[in-house]
């Protein structure tokens, strides 16, 4: 008994020791990682802007692949968010909030875990030129618990190893894109555009008329589409077949899964598969005219025939994003 006594004193005193320690330990644990990227900083901030983006680089979602995730509309910018559940102990539950950014320079996030509190996340974002410093840093106040302290000690080795992996993925992505051409300062990529069935308006319209066309015709489509228990799927786009003194021939579509009845105004259409050549717009639709000159010029330059008509996928909806120099659009030339 006497034995069992002394075990228990000893205990106490390490537990009363480690606990005095523990108040002289920083109440802020940071773990921080950077890597030089041969990209623009462009490139690099629009992989972490978007959240949409983070499955391809981020090692938290590759843990485990039964994982829930959800994501807002927009996913991108100042208060976008994605949440997870997992069975996963690693994982559990969260949920990942961007609170403000600089574009090409620096985002703030905050990491919600359940039972864990919040962290702060921030991406440092350095370019000069085609080479980019990416920095990655994560903060964690640990409060007046002295035991809780004794963690800022080990997160540095617990989470070290996975913002290196996420870093070493960027630049990997980041190069790839990075070999791409812009098109006014926008990025581009050369797709297979996969054939695929629509239903359409078309119509010969002004240009102050346009908004009010396309708000409309979406409209209908998507009543029609409903009505006849049609299964649709992708963004809603427009085929712009010719713009002339101030009157655009423009087709708006809906991809379907399958074929539907058409009416008077309503027209089943269809894009054979090919190579594509986009570019990722963003910002207002009325400014998106020198955007299409500027890829016409390259495309001639380069020697690469267009065939058909640019179709204009929407990739966000303008209903729901207020600011405009957010509205997203990808311009598709269809090339040889």
């Amino acid at each position: 008994m006497r034995f069992v006594k002394i075990i228990i004193i000893l205990l106490l005193s390490i537990v009363g020791v480690a606990g005095v320690i523990g108040l002289f330990l920083p109440d802020n644990a940071k773990v921080e990682r950077s890597i030089y990227v041969k990209s623009r900083a462009s490139i690099v901030y629009n992989l972490i802007n978007d959240l949409n983006q983070w499955p391809t680089w981020s090692p938290w979602h590759q843990i485990d692949p039964n994982t829930l995730w959800n994501y807002s509309e927009p996913a991108i910018g100042k208060g976008a968010w994605y949440s997870w559940t997992s069975d996963n102990h690693n994982l559990g539950t969260g949920k990942m909030t961007i609170d403000a950014c600089m574009p090409d320079e620096r985002i703030d996030l905050t990491l919600s875990m359940n039972g864990m509190g919040d962290a702060q996340l921030q991406f440092l974002i350095e370019g000069k030129g085609a080479q980019t410093k990416l920095s990655w840093v994560l903060s964690k106040k640990l409060g007046n618990n002295p035991y809780a302290r004794y963690w800022g000690l080990i997160m540095d080795k617990m989470m070290g190893p996975d913002f290196d992996k996420g870093l070493e993925k960027i630049k990997e992505i980041a190069e790839k894109r990075g070999e791409k051409p812009l098109i006014m300062g926008y990025e581009t990529d050369v797709i297979a555009l996969e054939s695929f069935q629509y239903i359409g308006i078309r119509k010969q319209v002004k240009k102050e008329q346009l908004n009010q066309f396309l708000g409309t015709s979406f409209s209908n489509l998507i009543d029609a589409i409903k009505k006849q228990e049609v299964p649709f799927k992708g963004s809603p786009f427009t085929i712009n077949y010719a713009a002339k003194n101030g009157i655009y021939d423009i087709e708006a579509g809906i991809r379907i899964e399958r074929p539907m009845q058409e009416s008077e105004s309503l027209k089943l259409g269809r894009i054979d598969s090919c190579k594509a050549f986009v570019i990722h717009y963003t910002g207002p639709y009325k400014e998106i005219a020198p955007v299409y000159e500027a890829t016409f010029n390259y495309l001639k330059e380069q020697s690469i025939q267009a065939i058909g008509a640019p179709i204009e996928f929407y990739m966000n909806d303008p209903t729901m994003v207020k600011d405009s120099t957010q509205f997203k659009t990808d311009l598709f030339f269809r090339i040889q």
